[in-house]
């Protein structure tokens, strides 16, 4: 299992992190996730045989999400 922490642009409001951790979570392979909605940072902990970063991160900006930074962890 890998982790990958992406640091986002400023939530307008707590909904976005629901949406966020709801939608994640229904993707194959999505394991964890933990949006921290002060520090404009999502966690997520995921299974590399099923899913990738990228395509969370696709996932989020297909939501509309920007993302500043991305940092992947074993």
């Amino acid at each position: 299992m890998k982790t990958v922490i992406f640091k986002m642009e400023p939530f307008s409001c707590p909904t976005c992190a629901e949406v966020i951790e709801r939608v994640l979570k229904k993707q194959e392979g999505v394991k964890v996730v933990k949006v921290q909605f002060f520090s404009n940072k999502v966690k997520v902990s995921y299974n590399e045989d099923f899913m990738t970063s990228s395509q969370i991160e696709e996932v989020l900006v297909k939501l509309g999400y920007s993302i500043v930074d991305k940092k992947v962890a074993s």
